[in-house]
């Protein structure tokens, strides 16, 4: 009799235990599948957003390169149509004439008519300049700001693309294409240069249209900067980046995350003529590159509390 009621007594209590613990298992057995459910997902999107980053990032790498040699190849065009004025100006009938008033002239008329370059300069082997279209004629002139390039002219007999200098004659910042003017019998009797600004060069520059934020410059065969659309007072006449400096040792394209002249964190990008030598560089804020993906891991992890919140709460009422 004892042994039955303390069977009942059992199965009662049984009975009880599993109808207090069956709710809770259930529910916990929902919260379980939801978690198993959601959080691969969670997982995999967030994998595949952070691929879709990278993906974006090649792509806004393999564009600003594209983006970076058409500009180069415009500074090319922009030299060799210097060159084009530098040799039809050095076979004038005025200097076969020994005419430099004329030759002044015309020298002028023909910059400012084709749009390229600021001036002409005619110098001596002595570096002394004799024409300045910037400077009227017959006023003193200094000596070539460059005085190696036209030694070098006299030497070779041949054209030569300088560098990044400051004008004799104007104290400014010029880069310019020096060609021989020969006289009868083949001896070089001058050298004569169509000058370049680095404001010309850095039309090149605007016409492009980048975003405000991004930094874009021009370099010539030394690294130094010849244009830049960011600060160009500052900058321009010192030396690019360190490492683009470099890698342009080593090859002519190339993009890596480094620090902009400003110690702004970007990714640089830049190209390298094979022709002349110089260099297009373009800096894209790391901030503006990285905030599409912070924006997506944002609604990410919304999207994902919303969905354990919602998930959870049904699994509870259930």
């Amino acid at each position: 009799m004892t042994r039955v009621s303390n069977q009942a007594g059992s199965s009662v209590a049984s009975v009880s235990l599993q109808r207090s613990v069956k709710p809770w298992s259930v529910r916990g057995l929902l919260l379980g599948l939801m978690l198993t459910c959601l959080i691969p997902g969670v997982i995999g999107v967030g994998i595949l957003i952070h691929r879709m980053y990278q993906d974006g990032r090649a792509q806004i790498e393999s564009d600003t390169i594209r983006t970076a040699r058409a500009m180069v190849q415009a500074v090319d065009a922009q030299l060799s149509k210097a060159r084009v004025i530098a040799l039809a100006l050095s076979t004038s009938n005025f200097l076969a004439t020994s005419d430099l008033a004329g030759f002044h002239r015309r020298a002028q008329d023909l910059i400012r008519t084709e749009g390229i370059g600021v001036d002409a300069v005619l110098s001596d082997a002595s570096g002394r300049q004799v024409v300045n279209t910037s400077i009227p004629f017959g006023q003193p002139l200094a000596r070539h700001g460059n005085a190696e390039k036209v030694r070098r002219v006299f030497e070779s007999g041949e054209l030569i693309l300088s560098d990044v200098f400051i004008g004799g004659a104007t104290g400014l910042p010029r880069a310019s294409v020096e060609v021989p003017v020969f006289a009868e019998g083949g001896k070089v009797v001058y050298a004569l240069g169509v000058n370049i600004s680095p404001p010309q060069l850095g039309e090149i520059l605007s016409q492009q249209k980048l975003p405000a934020d991004w930094v874009s410059s021009i370099s010539d065969s030394t690294g130094t900067i010849a244009a830049r659309s960011n600060s160009a007072d500052r900058f321009i006449g010192k030396k690019v980046n360190p490492e683009i400096l470099h890698r342009l040792s080593t090859t002519l394209e190339s993009a890596f995350e480094s620090v902009t002249k400003e110690g702004v964190p970007a990714l640089l990008v830049f190209s390298r003529s094979p022709a002349t030598h110089w260099t297009v560089a373009i800096a894209i804020p790391l901030d503006g590159l990285q905030a599409a993906l912070r924006r997506n891991l944002v609604l990410l992890g919304l999207g994902g509390a919303l969905l354990f919140a919602s998930g959870g709460w049904c699994a509870w009422r259930c």
